[in-house]
């Protein structure tokens, strides 16, 4: 979503935090004191070459260059401050083949600032102390960023106001069904199920939607271009900002009451289980094709043409087209699928992955391997 267009329990990563020093303790438990230290040091190392090794194979822009050639610097979340989740960047040399990076390397745009939010939505609460400074300098930033959360917010009045009698005679249903049948349950079952029937139905029942309501469709990607910008060598011009939430919404919420639980999509929205909204960078992400992606011909109310297979690979490659000008959503969406088209096909024909030229790097790609023999897998691209 561009400036200019008018137009978010335990987590899964807490999850495999836990597991991963769960099985390092496991490994060290199991073997003789120094032995099994020295083995579990071996396959560090082990992984740490193998990490070295494939960022050399997929040659990655440096940061210094990419800042002192290509005018561009990335704000993300670093291994040294985010070392159990940490979410880093990196834009491969093929990159510079981009209309976007011609341009910043021409100096017709001046700059490029890309931030990574630490959350399931651009929420300026959630930059760090870094980002935040950075965004200070620019007061318009935040001011539009506001705008455009306001929009979004709109949106959910919208989605509730028109949902709002069909769920409300959806949950009036159920909940005589429940109530009949309350007789035969536990009292722990009946609240069990009760509760779960009003997480769902919630937000359709007040008269007034609540602030957590209003965010349940969040901002994933936002861009701010400056046309009179300024930039740390003294140069105005074009000056765009980049935004990408990059963390995964919650997808499921369990439901507790003495012996009874029950495990329900967190998604509140009729008719979306969260199986088709992917926020965070996952290896599995990787090579994405025309296929990935769920597409109508003409632009829905919001002006999208690309409306389902969202990852943060393609929603930077949206966001990337606003930054060098384009502002038009569906025209924002088709240059993203175009260059993830073009990927696709140049990787079958050549069989190498070069157009793929964003790159993520987390615990569960690169450091975080699937197995020990797996020390080669590759971060998610796209």
């Amino acid at each position: 979503m561009s400036e200019e267009e008018a137009g978010g329990k335990i987590s899964r990563r807490d999850f495999l935090k836990n597991v991963s020093k769960g099985t390092a303790a496991a490994v060290i438990l199991n073997q003789p004191g120094a032995q099994a230290l020295e083995n579990f040091a071996n396959k560090v190392d082990a992984r740490k070459q193998a990490q070295t090794e494939t960022i050399q194979n997929l040659d990655i822009i440096p940061r210094e260059e990419l800042e002192s050639r290509y005018r561009t610097r990335i704000w993300d979340l670093p291994q040294a401050q985010f070392p159990d989740d940490y979410v880093e960047m990196e834009i491969r040399r093929s990159a510079a083949e981009e209309l976007l990076f011609q341009r910043l390397e021409g100096g017709r745009i001046i700059g490029l600032d890309i931030i990574l939010v630490d959350s399931d939505s651009v929420d300026p609460n959630k930059l760090t102390s870094e980002q935040r400074e950075l965004v200070s300098q620019h007061s318009t930033i935040l001011d539009g960023l506001e705008r455009k959360v306001e929009e979004v917010q709109e949106l959910n009045r919208q989605e509730i106001t028109a949902n709002r009698d069909k769920m409300r005679a959806e949950y009036q249903q159920k909940l005589a069904k429940l109530d009949g049948e309350k007789g035969s349950l536990s009292n722990d079952k009946y609240n069990v199920e009760r509760q779960a029937l009003d997480y769902v139905y919630d937000r359709y029942l007040s008269e007034e939607p609540s602030a957590e309501d209003l965010k349940e469709i969040g901002v994933r990607g936002y861009t701010s271009m400056q046309g009179t910008g300024e930039n740390e060598r003294g140069e105005k011009g074009p000056r765009s900002f980049v935004f990408l939430a990059i963390r995964d919404k919650q997808k499921e919420v369990t439901i507790t009451s003495g012996t009874e639980s029950k495990t329900i999509s967190a998604s509140r929205i009729p008719g979306d289980e969260g199986s088709s909204t992917v926020f965070a960078p996952k290896p599995e992400q990787s090579y994405p094709d025309e296929n990935t992606f769920q597409t109508i011909e003409d632009p829905n109310s919001n002006g999208y043409v690309v409306v389902g297979g969202h990852t943060p690979g393609f929603i930077f490659r949206h966001e990337a087209s606003h930054a060098r000008g384009v502002f038009a959503e569906d025209d924002a969406d088709k240059v993203a699928l175009e260059g993830i088209v073009n990927a696709a096909s140049h990787m079958k024909e050549t069989g190498s992955d070069e157009k793929y030229w964003v790159v993520f790097k987390t615990p569960e790609g690169i450091t975080l391997t699937k197995s020990d023999t797996d020390l080669n897998s590759k971060n998610a691209q796209a």
